[in-house]
């Protein structure tokens, strides 16, 4: 079989001279990236702060006066009293259960309402959420 290729052939040689590619020269000063940019100068000139105003020297003022005065203390708020109350359900011949009956009412309210509730059985304690 023959070669049937239809696509010209062309001669490759360099028929250009040096000086046509002037624009990849080493002397571009377009990317010189051997040394960093130089970083901005801060401006030579100081600029004038404006004249304080009524309202600026008030501040100040109220800012002194309060450096001088103490710090105010923070208000205690003190906890409730608490307070011990003892149910015995395992004998109810000693105590009634009428007699019982607030501190039945209250336990049960305690239950219901409060999420946190500490427990001290015997040889530890153990909290409870929920």
């Amino acid at each position: 079989m023959a070669n049937t290729s239809s696509l010209p052939t062309l001669p490759m040689t360099m028929d250009h001279e040096p000086s046509d590619y002037s624009y990849m020269s080493d002397s571009s000063n377009l990317s010189d990236l051997s040394s960093p940019p130089d970083s901005p100068q801060p401006p030579s000139e100081c600029y004038p702060t404006p004249p304080p105003t009524q309202d600026d020297q008030e501040e100040r003022a109220r800012a002194t006066s309060s450096q001088d005065e103490p710090a105010k203390k923070k208000r205690r708020v003190v906890p409730p009293p608490r307070s011990t109350q003892h149910l015995d359900l395992t004998n109810p011949e000693r105590l009634p259960y009428a007699n019982q009956l607030p501190q039945i009412k209250l336990l049960t309210k305690t239950l219901r309402e409060h999420r946190k509730i500490v427990v001290i059985a015997g040889a530890g304690i153990s909290t409870s959420a929920g």
